[in-house]
């Protein structure tokens, strides 16, 4: 009897971190805490809410905490703002982008995980 091949299949997974109420990213303590929530967690894609700041600022938190690509809506005023960052391993289409939301495609399967702070 032969031995059978096993195939060994990579399970892909996806890791959302959502930070609903960012207070504005330009605080020393919401860019301490999403560091370290990114260091803990190790999302593949960050949705941002309340930014509170315009895209040259996210921009650089693209770049703190290492990530490739990024969506951004710019707030009226000091209030609002959206951004979604995400790593180079991930295809996003954005179907939509708003001062409301994002409405976006992820192209790969990924079975996905979500964290809500």
């Amino acid at each position: 009897m032969g031995q059978q091949d096993k195939k060994t299949t990579k399970k892909l997974s996806q890791h959302i971190l959502s930070y609903s109420n960012c207070q504005g990213l330009g605080s020393l303590l919401t860019v301490r805490t999403l560091k370290a929530l990114v260091a803990t967690e190790k999302p593949n894609v960050i949705f941002l809410a309340e930014t509170k700041n315009q895209e040259a600022i996210i921009l650089k938190m693209q770049r703190l905490l290492k990530f490739s690509n990024y969506q951004v809506c710019d707030p009226i005023g000091l209030a609002g703002g959206l951004a979604m960052l995400w790593n180079e391993d991930i295809i996003i289409h954005i179907e939509r982008a708003t001062k409301h939301f994002f409405f976006i495609q992820p192209i790969q399967r990924f079975e996905w995980g979500l964290l809500y702070v």
